[in-house]
């Protein structure tokens, strides 16, 4: 199994409080502020900071974006496996989303059968997936060579 290694940063109030120390992923004000975004890009009000990093890429290598629906929902490891497997890209974003909203439906299901479960949920996944090919390489079925 290959590694998920996460280049991005988490915009929102619960990561700049952990981040901080005052509070822990698992306490009430997280599940409460969550979706509370410190960063947004074409929002309203003062400009956005945008994250910029240079990784090297390999043959093979896999890009993966998306959002707090698909991480908070499935592990990493389910994530990875997804990956690794050898799926065309269309195939691999359709097999993240369903495991995605297959967690959703748990929840939901475990959240009715709980009286101090909060009254719903909000659930939005998106994901998108470049697969890496070396020059010579002939893109897989469902991938586009983009010069």
């Amino acid at each position: 199994m290959r590694t998920i290694r996460v280049r991005g940063q988490d915009h929102t109030v619960v990561q700049r409080l952990m981040d901080h120390g005052l509070i822990e992923r698992e306490d009430q004000v997280a599940e409460q502020l969550r979706h509370a975004l410190t960063n947004v890009l074409g929002g309203t009000g003062k400009p956005c900071s945008v994250d910029v990093r240079r990784i090297v890429l390999a043959d093979q290598d896999k890009v993966l974006l998306c959002t707090d629906g698909l991480t908070g929902m499935v592990d990493e490891v389910a994530i990875a496996n997804i990956l690794a497997a050898a799926a065309p890209a269309d195939a691999t974003c359709a097999a993240l989303i369903d495991a995605a909203l297959a967690a959703f439906a748990l929840r939901r299901r475990e959240a009715a059968s709980n009286a101090k479960a909060p009254a719903g949920f909000e659930f939005a996944v998106a994901v998108v997936i470049a697969a890496i090919l070396q020059p010579s390489a002939t893109p897989p079925q469902g991938v586009s060579a983009i010069q």
